[in-house]
């Protein structure tokens, strides 16, 4: 059994959010069971229920998803993850020198034991391989900082790269290929144009990524690209 949702306050956008998710889960019967909803979704117990608990906010894929499973409008859902998201802002990281943004990839190995990482159906060692790979691109890029990388993108913060690569993002399955794949191309700018090992690594990263992508949509029962 899930852990007991605790009480929200009305008066704060996200917590409005998930207090009209709750009433939404509540009135979708059956099709509301964790269990059921997780499984069709492709998530874990935990992200659903921080979720529902106003943590965080669901993906816009999946919260499109889960509006279908749950019997509601998702353009409704849509229109209200953006309200939600709008009067939010996240306060910035009071020195980007500290230790918690660099990528700890001990901790990645430990994740995969965490039954709040995502997209549990997928098999360990795709998800294994993807956090291998990136690793192997770091250290060719020369170990850049996080938030130098994250610098070299349009819209991926420093603290979304280390939860794409440390296996806690929420996102759904596309969501996150196209995540990492962002990521992957800020890494790939460091290398020289003749590190053909560097970019022998780049193009095997993305070929990990393609297939633990492939993988996670077959869990969830829709038709991978080929």
């Amino acid at each position: 059994m899930p852990r007991p949702l605790p009480p929200l306050d009305p008066t704060k956008p996200r917590h409005s959010f998930a207090i009209e998710l709750r009433e939404l889960r509540d009135s979708a019967g059956r099709a509301g069971e964790w269990n059921l909803t997780c499984k069709r979704l492709g998530i874990a117990k935990g992200t659903l229920y921080a979720w529902l608990n106003g943590k965080h906010i669901p993906g816009r894929d999946n919260l499109e998803n889960l509006a279908k499973i749950w019997g509601a409008n998702p353009q409704y859902w849509v229109r209200r993850r953006r309200e939600a998201e709008g009067s939010f802002v996240e306060p910035p990281a009071p020195d980007l020198e500290a230790d918690d943004l660099v990528l700890d990839w001990e901790f990645k190995i430990e994740a995969e034991h965490d039954e709040d990482v995502p997209f549990p159906g997928i098999p360990k060692m795709f998800e294994r391989g993807v956090r291998d790979a990136f690793a192997e691109v770091y250290v060719a890029a020369g170990n850049p900082r996080v938030e130098l990388v994250a610098s070299r993108t349009e819209h991926v913060t420093a603290r979304q790269i280390i939860s794409v690569l440390t296996g806690v993002d929420d996102g759904s399955p596309s969501e996150l290929r196209t995540k990492r794949a962002v990521i992957l191309d800020a890494l790939a700018t460091y290398l020289k144009p003749n590190d053909e090992e560097g970019w022998g690594k780049v193009h095997t990263c993305m070929e990990v990524i393609h297939s633990s992508w492939n993988i996670a949509l077959l869990t969830t029962g829709n038709v991978p690209e080929r």
